[in-house]
């Protein structure tokens, strides 16, 4: 590969690069795996829980109450959202639905990369997107629930 042929951090910028399969698996399978916990979860006000346990404790929420953190209630309405209450999850977080989607398209995009082989610069340009789409929702969110 020539210099031409690289960015300033050494990736190529042909069409499409050989990638690891490890990685793309791991992403396939924690995004879905995600997504059967979330099915699986009891929801409730005030936590998830999975066979009686409960869900996992947000160290700035319990500290500075929930609407000091950003992500505070995002299990719970994800869980919901898979669940087909988007109500509740609206309650829970608003950004709970888009972040349950983001978790499906993650996991058909890995199984796309996996398939291919290849990871095409569609694929890159979903990630990003998919990485920028996560941060604004869960960001807009919590200002949303800072403000009403």
């Amino acid at each position: 590969m020539t210099a031409a042929e690289r960015t300033s951090w050494g990736t190529a910028t042909t069409a499409s690069r050989p990638t690891g399969g490890l990685v793309s698996a791991g992403f396939a399978v924690g995004s879905a795996g995600a997504l059967m916990l979330a099915a699986t979860a009891t929801v409730t006000p005030d936590a998830a829980r999975w066979f009686g346990l409960r869900g996992p404790h947000c160290p700035l929420g319990s500290c500075l109450g929930p609407l000091a953190c950003p992500g505070c209630g995002l299990v719970r309405s994800v869980a919901a959202t898979v669940q087909g209450d988007l109500g509740a999850a609206w309650t829970y977080h608003p950004a709970g639905p888009v972040v349950a989607a983001l978790f499906a398209g993650t996991a058909l995009l890995h199984l796309d990369i996996l398939r291919r082989a290849r990871e095409l610069p569609a694929h890159r340009w979903l990630r990003r997107a998919g990485r920028i789409t996560f941060l604004v929702a869960v960001l807009g969110g919590w200002i949303f629930r800072l403000l009403t």
